[in-house]
């Protein structure tokens, strides 16, 4: 499977769960350009709903903005729960949301190939930032 960084791809709103073909994930090249991302012959992106929120929040037991703090400031999160709120963000452009279980092996992909964790700790902060301003209210 290809998996590539690629321009932003536009989203639906919508919560609908996409059952991706469930290709085996292989480590193939991986490139870093925004924050969209080539998986095969299907583009994918970050998306964050409320539902979706909620969703994670349930699974890691906290907020979702609780994994950004620590003592004084912001802090990386668990490598567990910042794979968990990429996987439950993974949308198909022409589509909906991939299953858990599909986002979880693209998330481990992910990191195993050259992103690695501090990609994807940015990525997710930013798609948050784009689709949940609510969380980062103006000065």
């Amino acid at each position: 499977m290809e998996f590539e960084y690629g321009e932003s791809v536009g989203a639906q709103a919508e919560d609908t769960v996409y059952e991706a073909a469930e290709a085996p994930v292989a480590a193939e090249s991986v490139k870093t350009l925004s924050h969209s991302y080539r998986i095969g012959e299907r583009d994918w992106e970050l998306r964050y709903t409320l539902k979706r929120i909620d969703l994670i929040e349930d699974k890691i037991g906290s907020s979702v903005l609780s994994m950004f703090l620590g003592q004084g400031g912001f802090a990386m999160p668990r490598l567990a729960h910042i794979k968990l709120a990429f996987a439950y963000g993974l949308k198909a452009a022409d589509g909906g949301f991939t299953s858990p279980e599909h986002g979880m092996k693209m998330a481990d992909q992910f990191i195993e190939d050259e992103n690695g964790y501090t990609i994807m700790v940015n990525d997710v902060l930013l798609a948050l930032k784009r689709d949940c301003p609510f969380f980062f209210p103006a000065d």
